[in-house]
């Protein structure tokens, strides 16, 4: 393990919690605490944080040798080392007294932010010397173990931190504090800053609402409510004026977040990078707009147009991405996701057209006679044939019920003349709601009602089917959407046809080998 790449990472996660009595202190002595081949070397000690005390010792040959000591009732105690300071993507060893009294220790690899991400009896610690320890003497808790590294350690990044529950079947929980730690093994000293917990929420939360937010708001109004002129024209500015101000914010406070953690996040940065100059280049193209009547005027509402469209696309991509290098969770890609979904849905009755023709096509028209090829075709895999078929069925149900919930927003805004097409659309979406139900009512195996369950799946599930490819060429016609739909949607019912008839041959190729090879009497 090459340590120049490495940075030392604290870890006091999961049910520390502090208590009376006698804290240890560098000035206790310990030896007849700590076990054999602990005890009898001598051990550099500082408080660091708290009431947490680190004890060390580095060898000639680069064996480094720690002792962790904090007060102590329930939780988990370890240090493990980092790439680049950040607790993701580290290594640990990690000790800690279970319910029963029992110590433990155990090497993790913290591989994200969440417990299930933290995973034990894995890492790169290089293990040497003595056999890591566990004790637990009065109120405190001393863990204790060896690494021999390949090059002598110097400057290292710690993180400290505590949580409060004891750790079950090797699962640890999200701390309840932390704080990092610039060490120098070489001087036995550091310097101490706290994690910049605020600072990325508000980082993220300025830059999501401002350039994903607000800024595809202004030019909402500025592509739909152009009949108000030139009320639009000011509300577009404006709004556009607000979005440009909290993201520019947002990006200061990347900055200031940058120079405190010098994190590995390049494409994050150099897309923000690019937004902001485009962002510039789209204020500053205010002060030189042409008159109405002069011949560059069209010139410059192209530039205007496209690059507007290509900050607001780039500042989507970027949000997701900053969502993903900040470990923020799937919330918030979802709450994002679903700000993204009404501003694309809800915009303006054309857009809202489209997405319940996507969405519907997708679901009921590809998804749902995908699972219905697995079902008939793939049965010899048991049970993994049923699982992947109600997979697929699920799926496609939810994006053809959100295609059914988008046609009724359409409805409301157009009140278009649509009946047969809207009176199939209820029909397949009772007798797909119809087909869920049924999964909860499935009889056992070896019940007589199972064999008319099966048939009532089968033949329900094919009507559903026929019905919606019939639907979606009718919603394609009253919708005007245009030849290319029908085409294009019916190369891709030809593609399932061709998979079914060549599916179709297979099996009837296997069941005829079968009845040949079948015992005559």
């Amino acid at each position: 393990m090459e340590i120049a790449s490495l940075s030392v990472l604290v870890i006091l996660l999961g049910g520390i919690s502090l208590v009376g009595g006698q804290a240890d202190n560098c000035g206790a002595n310990r030896n007849a605490v700590l076990p054999v081949g602990y005890s009898n070397i001598t051990l550099v000690c500082l408080p660091i944080w708290n009431n947490l005390i680190l004890r060390y010792s580095l060898s000639e040959d680069n064996v480094l040798t720690i002792v962790l000591s904090m007060l102590y009732t329930s939780g988990w105690v370890g240090m493990g080392f980092s790439k680049d300071g950040m607790m993701v993507g580290s290594s640990a060893m990690v000790g800690w007294i279970g319910n029963t009294g029992r110590p433990h220790i155990k090497q993790f690899y913290l591989r994200g932010q969440s417990s299930s991400q933290v995973l034990a009896d894995q890492g790169q610690l290089p293990a040497a010397g003595d056999s890591p320890a566990v004790v637990q003497n009065g109120p405190n808790i001393y863990m204790a173990f060896q690494l021999k590294f390949l090059s002598r350690i110097t400057q290292q990044k710690l993180l400290f931190a505590f949580g409060t529950a004891t750790p079950v079947n090797d699962r640890l929980t999200k701390h309840e504090d932390k704080i990092s730690v610039s060490f120098d093994f070489s001087s036995s000293t550091f310097s101490a800053s706290s994690y910049p917990y605020k600072l990325k929420r508000t980082h993220g939360i300025l830059n999501i609402i401002g350039w994903g937010v607000i800024l595809p708001i202004g030019a909402i109004v500025a592509r739909y409510f152009r009949t108000s002129d030139p009320l639009w024209f000011y509300l577009h500015s404006a709004i556009q004026f607000i979005g440009f101000i909290l993201g520019l914010a947002g990006v200061v406070a990347g900055v200031a977040l940058y120079h405190k953690l010098h994190a590995s996040v390049s494409s994050h940065r150099a897309l923000g990078i690019l937004i902001l100059v485009l962002g510039i280049l789209q204020v500053l193209a205010l002060f030189l707009r042409p008159e109405k009547d002069y011949k560059l005027r069209k010139y410059w509402n192209w530039y205007h147009w496209w690059v507007g469209r290509l900050v607001l696309f780039l500042a989507v991509v970027n949000i997701f991405v900053g969502i993903h290098v900040g470990s923020a969770g799937d919330s918030w890609k979802i709450g994002y996701g679903f700000n993204l979904g009404t501003f694309s849905a809800s915009s303006y009755p054309y857009q809202l057209k489209r997405t319940h023709g996507i969405l519907n096509i997708i679901g009921w028209g590809v998804i749902l006679p995908i699972g219905a090829i697995v079902a008939r075709y793939f049965r010899t895999s048991d049970p993994l044939w049923y699982y992947l078929h109600s997979a697929i069925q699920f799926i496609g149900f939810i994006l053809g019920l959100a295609g059914v919930v988008a046609v009724v927003a359409l409805y409301h805004k157009l009140h278009a003349s649509v009946s047969s097409h809207r009176a199939l659309g209820i029909l397949i979406l009772v007798l797909g709601i119809l087909q869920v139900l049924a999964l909860f009512l499935r009889p056992e195996k070896d019940y007589k009602l199972r064999k008319y369950w099966n048939w009532y799946h089968w033949w329900v599930g094919r009507l559903v089917l026929l019905l919606a490819v019939v639907n979606i060429f009718v919603g394609i016609h009253v919708g005007s959407a245009g030849d290319s739909w029908k085409i294009g949607y019916g190369f891709n019912l030809g593609l399932l046809l061709l998979a079914t008839i060549i599916l179709e041959f297979l099996l009837w190729t296997r069941w005829s080998k079968k009845t040949a090879n079948a015992p005559t009497f």
